[in-house]
């Protein structure tokens, strides 16, 4: 799902002024918390523009307000308050706070937030985040802000002997950033390599907190249950191998997010990452991409027709090509009407002969309706050249109620401009 920051603000004021709000650093039984939890994400959601429809928490609805919440308690109630043990690749320097809440509320559109399951065997290779359907739609990479995940399975390390253990599935995050990325590339396409060159780190890297720091500057961070990661968009990560689970019951589990800005979260937002409708749009650009094309012969017909994917995209593509087009004459006609109407009165019957064409839009009809569309929903026009504003008024010997919306306006009926 996708959270904005305005949905975050909201959240954080409303719990300020709201009584009986469960948080997660409540002290009660889970069934309770719960309970409290489902109550309370009710309360606000009927008191937010979320109820638009009057209906009560769906399963989506309760996704995301935990996506809200955890994006409140993490961005802005936990991290800008608290240094991290690992700011920079100097180490011999203090630590210091990723961002201000400030800087957050200030820079980011909305934080786009999803979940990763994986088991023995599993791992995520050397990669950088980015707003990826931007990249299939536009060519265009956009890192995020910055990035982070939260570890919620209760596995342990070596300080939590309770809990069932894991071997593997460490993050793992270079602090050379895009210069790292650019030696090895999307999961190692330029080095060969594709964990990016980590290493499991020897135990003489590790600092005080458990987290090991290399001289290549990987850092290296074990999982534990309710520990979250942020750092810096850019940088390249991984998730290493999962070697074994003692409970074949338990999952290692991570939130992850992506801290998008305001120049490219309002296109985010309409498909975020991992979601339904990205993952239908990713897969529909890549059934386009699979096509067998040769640059001597081209595509044949039958290649287009047999890949469903490319046809349907044709197919809009078409349509977006026609209202394109269709908007750029609308603009025209608009203009043509308004040039006739400046500075003297004009018949309707005159505008629809001057403007309108035989075989093709606008036809007469056609201009007739545009002209009594903007006659009653667009009056005003702007005047590029002169910088003045102009409505249209009936001529002053013209009988036409302006307020009978029933039919058009007759052909017999006199229009002129006039400065507002």
């Amino acid at each position: 799902t996708y959270v904005t920051t305005d949905e975050v603000v909201r959240w954080m004021e409303w719990k300020q002024h709201s009584e009986g709000v469960a948080s997660p650093g409540d002290v009660l039984p889970y069934a309770d918390y719960v309970k409290l939890w489902r109550q309370s994400a009710g309360r606000f959601f009927k008191c937010s523009d979320l109820d638009d429809k009057g209906c009560s928490l769906d399963m989506e609805d309760t996704r995301h307000l935990l996506a809200v919440e955890t994006v409140a308690k993490f961005f802005l109630e936990t991290i800008p308050k608290r240094t991290g043990c690992v700011a920079r690749a100097d180490t011999s320097k203090d630590a210091e706070r990723l961002f201000s809440e400030s800087e957050f509320r200030s820079k980011a559109h909305g934080v786009a937030v999803w979940a990763l399951s994986s088991t023995v065997g599993n791992a995520v290779q050397y990669h950088i985040d980015y707003a990826e359907l931007l990249r299939y739609e536009q060519n265009v990479i956009v890192p995020p802000l910055w990035a982070g995940t939260c570890q919620v399975s209760t596995l342990r390390t070596n300080a939590q002997p309770e809990r069932p253990s894991m071997r593997g599935g460490e993050f793992c995050v270079n602090l050379r950033g895009l210069d790292h990325y650019s030696d090895h590339g999307y999961k190692g396409s330029k080095s060969g390599d594709p964990m990016g060159g980590w290493r499991r780190p020897t135990l003489d890297s590790r600092l005080d907190s458990g987290v090991y720091v290399s001289e290549d500057s990987w850092v290296t961070i074990p999982y534990a249950h309710c520990r979250g990661i942020a750092h810096c968009g850019e940088l390249p990560h991984l998730s290493s191998p999962i070697e074994s689970i003692d409970d074949d019951c338990i999952s290692r589990v991570i939130i992850g997010f992506n801290v998008f800005g305001h120049d490219v979260g309002h296109l985010v937002s309409k498909a975020p990452e991992h979601s339904k409708t990205f993952r239908r749009k990713v897969k529909l650009y890549r059934s386009t991409l699979a096509t067998p094309t040769s640059h001597a012969s081209g595509m044949k017909l039958s290649q287009i027709r047999n890949n469903k994917g490319l046809t349907k995209l044709l197919v809009l593509a078409k349509r977006e090509k026609i209202k394109a087009e269709l908007r750029v004459s609308q603009e025209r006609l608009t203009r043509g009407v308004w040039e006739r109407l400046l500075g003297q009165d004009v018949a309707v019957s005159t505008i629809v002969s001057e403007l309108s064409r035989a075989s093709e839009w606008p036809r007469k009809n056609d201009v007739h309706a545009h002209v009594n569309h903007m006659i009653y929903s667009d009056p005003e026009y702007l005047d590029s050249r002169s910088g003045k504003r102009y409505r249209i008024v009936f001529g002053r010997d013209c009988k036409e109620n302006k307020t009978t919306r029933g039919s058009l306006v007759s052909l017999s009926a006199s229009l002129s401009a006039v400065e507002v």
